[in-house]
């Protein structure tokens, strides 16, 4: 099964006062950090969508083995970055993962056990459970897409996933609760890079 990996990185992070994406973690910046996470699982592509700060971010993504979506619309939500990385993927592919590009402590197993549900349970959606809430990263069969790709610039893939409970499984993951939106986000948790497998 031929599976695609997007992350989202389009953002202007407003919040955090500049641009989270290059952000120390660890070793490497917070995007390379989370980019680490998706070159563990054999996905047929792996393509981040970029969008505010291209500019900064281009240089250091161009050198990496990754696809890349600019997003141009991207003040007008996520839901127009998920639209661009959909239409964007190559037609033979069979499923898609989408990520955050400020999640990073998500593991790579986790993200093979969304795959894994799908391939066992057969639903077309595998979302992630934390704090009595479903979201991403999250696992679409591609019957999904042309729904993705429809999603009004605001949306999220949160909304889609709550419409479609009967094809929806879910994999509980606590560290999916974690994502670094400001300034205290990043200080509480930059020192806990750990090992993400």
């Amino acid at each position: 099964m031929k599976i695609s990996c997007v992350i989202l990185a389009a953002g202007q992070a407003s919040r955090m006062g500049r641009p989270k994406q290059l952000l120390p973690f660890g070793e490497v910046s917070l995007l390379e950090h989370v980019l680490n996470i998706a070159f563990k699982i054999d996905f047929s592509e792996i393509r981040i969508v970029l969008g505010a700060h291209k500019d900064l971010i281009l240089p250091i993504v161009e050198k990496l083995d990754v696809h890349v979506s600019i997003n141009d619309n991207w003040a007008s939500g996520m839901g127009s970055s998920i639209s661009c990385a959909v239409k964007d993927q190559p037609k033979d592919v069979e499923g898609l993962v989408i990520m955050l590009g400020d999640q990073p402590f998500i593991r790579a197993s986790h993200i093979e056990a969304l795959i894994d549900t799908h391939q066992q349970s057969r639903k077309k959606i595998v979302a992630s459970m934390y704090e009595e809430k479903w979201g991403v990263p999250a696992f679409f069969h591609e019957s999904i897409f042309e729904k993705l790709s429809a999603l009004k610039e605001q949306e999220g893939a949160g909304k889609l996933i709550k419409a479609h409970k009967d094809e929806l499984a879910l994999v509980k993951n606590p560290d999916a609760a974690i994502d670094l939106d400001t300034p205290e986000d990043y200080e509480k948790w930059k020192n806990f890079s750990g090992d993400s497998v």
